[in-house]
């Protein structure tokens, strides 16, 4: 299959390339590293919003996480097209899953949008155009609209197609519970597109393409395990002596420790690839995994239980049941959604929780 982005900078990974320019050209020199478990559940997932492919072919889960997520979606519309926001507003076109273009100085650079709409006003001052970006997240574990470098980009490229005849971008983050928004204005759409070209300028100038290699960088990033600077990390913690390490350089280190770590599980996942594959790493062999059960029959339990003799008080007192089970028995038995699922779990655990909190960890201060 070729490559849709022409091998040009994408918004899904400006993130990332504002850490580490150089990280561009390196991905595009790096072998292709297969898609993890969580990568492609979003794909799936994505693939069911746009109706590339059918709800009912998802497995249940992802289905409910598809359902949601076009409510969500649904919802938000009306906010524009009921009048809600402004004068009204009525859906003019939809773009799905479509891939924006533009220009920088050496290079293109694009962004694909999971749905965007224009909307059009008609008032005293004639027609108006407006666009909402919308991009669908299955999860919250994601930097805010407001801060999304990705968002930025998508709500520039979609003002150039449309020749910057827009009044302004609204975009949003889709949750399966709710939405995250913000808004670009002429001014702020005008400061997006010329810093994402250029950042895209920083990726693609040869003098520029500086590698910086850090936690943030590393993370998402497919050629880390090749990359000159980022083995470096590794090679440093290997040179340090055994004697006790001086605060003054505990900072530095730290640093170098987080990018250490990612290679050391980049490196571990590509020998459990080869021997899955029934290949043979010297010396190295698959420790078979732990089996964990899990109960899924709760009531059979529990009426076994009555018949030893354990009553219902001591039962429950012994066996628990999650947050996150209690919030999809709601939600299917009830058919609640969003806010009113999120607020009957919360009154249903009201005074009944012992909350545990986990020891502290090491976070790095960005400057």
């Amino acid at each position: 299959m070729s490559d849709e982005r022409k091998g040009c900078p994408s918004a899904s990974s400006f993130e990332r390339i504002m850490d580490c320019p150089g990280s561009h050209t390196l991905n595009k020199e790096a072998p292709k590293q297969p898609s993890s478990p969580a990568a492609a559940r979003g794909t799936r997932v994505h693939a069911g919003c746009s109706g590339e492919v059918g709800i009912a072919t998802l497995p249940r889960d992802e289905q409910q996480t598809v359902t949601e997520l076009l409510q969500q979606e649904e919802i938000l519309l009306d906010e524009f097209t009921n009048q809600q926001v402004g004068e009204g507003w009525g859906v003019e076109e939809q773009l799905t899953e479509h891939r924006f273009w533009a220009k920088a100085t050496e290079s293109e650079w694009s962004g694909k949008a999971d749905k965007v709409y224009l909307l059009q006003s008609v008032g005293e001052k004639g027609k108006i155009n407006m666009a909402l970006v919308v991009d669908y997240k299955s999860t919250r574990y994601t930097t805010g609209a407001e801060k999304s470098l990705q968002l930025a980009a998508l709500a520039a490229l979609v003002d150039e197609h449309y020749k910057r005849d827009l009044s302004g971008v609204h975009v949003a983050l889709v949750f399966p519970d709710g939405c995250d928004r913000a808004y670009y204005d002429d001014e702020a759409l005008e400061l997006a597109a010329d810093e994402c070209k250029q950042l895209v300028d920083q990726a693609t100038i040869t003098s520029t393409q500086k590698r910086v290699p850090s936690e943030s960088a590393c993370k998402w990033c497919g050629a880390k395990g090749v990359c000159p600077e980022a083995r470096g990390q590794l090679n440093e913690l290997a040179k340090m002596p055994s004697t006790a390490v001086a605060p003054a350089d505990l900072s530095r280190l730290l640093k170098v420790s987080q990018v250490a770590k990612l290679l050391i599980k980049d490196i571990e996942e590509q020998a459990k690839t080869i021997l899955n594959n029934g290949g043979m790493v010297e010396g190295w062999e698959l420790k078979p995994g732990h089996t964990r059960s899990k109960i899924t029959d709760t009531e059979e339990v529990y009426r076994r239980a009555a018949i030893l003799g354990i009553d219902g008080e001591t039962f429950s007192k012994q066996v628990t049941i999650s947050k996150k089970d209690l919030d999809t028995l709601v939600r299917e038995e009830l058919g609640y959604k969003g806010k009113q699922a999120t607020d009957t779990v919360a009154n249903l655990i009201e005074e009944c929780t012992t909350d545990n909190t986990t020891a502290p960890s090491l976070k790095e201060i960005k400057q």
